[in-house]
């Protein structure tokens, strides 16, 4: 709230789901002033200056004059296609001085990354990250990952006859998972216990844990070996999830710490020999 009280572009960066939009709708969206919401993935050359400045016949306003007196969210500034960053910079510069718009986007990825790769604009860098700031990924935020567990276990079991508890081992299986997903994979991890279990959710109540894309592509073409090897990997890591520590996931495996970290290690090298060689 400082920045945008200074004029400054206030610009959010985090991973997916870890509320970016959310928390600006939160901080910015005051009573009787607009709040103008743009998801930059759906503009295109074809709709760019209707949605922005009102153009094309109708009588419905851009969402810049839209925003006037208030807040316009850039929703995903690093989906906007290269063609139009440059119409979005020349459209900033170009507000009235008396209309005064207070700024904000998001991004997943680091935007002066983009500009190093030459994938955006320096000069919209420049108009947009007047005040940078991060939200933490929630695996990195410990307590935080608690406090919202709570609070969306308590706003779950408002519709249950039952009360849901959670298990001593489900809250460590639930913690050691990587929550790629951040807060959307923490909600979605606790409805999906909360549909199986009766009163007490334990591990096996969690969904299963999502492959990511680039890992599921290596698995293709790999030859028997390998994908028997891929499926240990997956297994130990699953299980350790689970248990919360490699030793107990061990034990539950029926192996010793040692053949584990040894099966992990072998796996591990032989997805990256796999990857570098594809």
């Amino acid at each position: 709230q400082a920045g945008l009280a200074q004029g400054l572009a206030v610009h959010l960066q985090g991973e997916t789901g870890t509320g970016k939009t959310a928390l600006l709708q939160r901080r910015c969206g005051k009573a009787g002033h607009p709040f103008v919401q743009v998801q930059c993935a759906l503009l295109h050359e074809g709709n760019f200056d209707q949605q922005m400045m009102g153009a094309g016949g109708t009588d419905r306003p851009g969402h810049l004059k839209a925003a006037a007196g208030g807040t316009l969210l850039l929703d995903g500034i690093d989906d906007l296609p290269l063609p139009l960053q440059g119409r979005l910079r020349a459209m900033l510069d170009d507000i009235p001085a008396g209309q005064r718009v207070a700024l904000v986007s998001t991004a997943r990825q680091p935007l002066i990354g983009m500009v190093a790769a030459g994938t955006l604009r320096d000069d919209l860098y420049h108009r947009l990250c007047g005040m940078p700031l991060t939200l933490p990924a929630l695996r990195e935020d410990p307590a935080f990952l608690v406090q919202l567990r709570d609070a969306w276990l308590a706003e779950i079991n408002h519709g249950r006859p039952r009360p849901l508890t959670l298990s001593a081992a489900f809250c460590r299986a639930l913690s050691a998972r990587p929550l790629t997903g951040n807060i959307r994979e923490l909600i979605q991890a606790l409805q999906h216990a909360a549909a199986l279990a009766q009163d007490i959710a334990k591990p096996e109540d969690l969904p299963a844990i999502a492959l990511p894309a680039s890992q599921q592509a290596v698995s293709e073409g790999l030859p028997l070996r390998d994908l028997v090897r891929e499926f240990e990997l997956r297994t130990i890591e699953n299980s350790v999830a689970e248990h919360g520590s490699k030793r107990h996931a061990a034990k539950a495996l029926g192996i010793d710490i040692a053949t584990l970290i040894r099966k992990t290690n072998r796996s591990r090298d032989t997805l990256t020999n796999t990857e570098r060689d594809q």
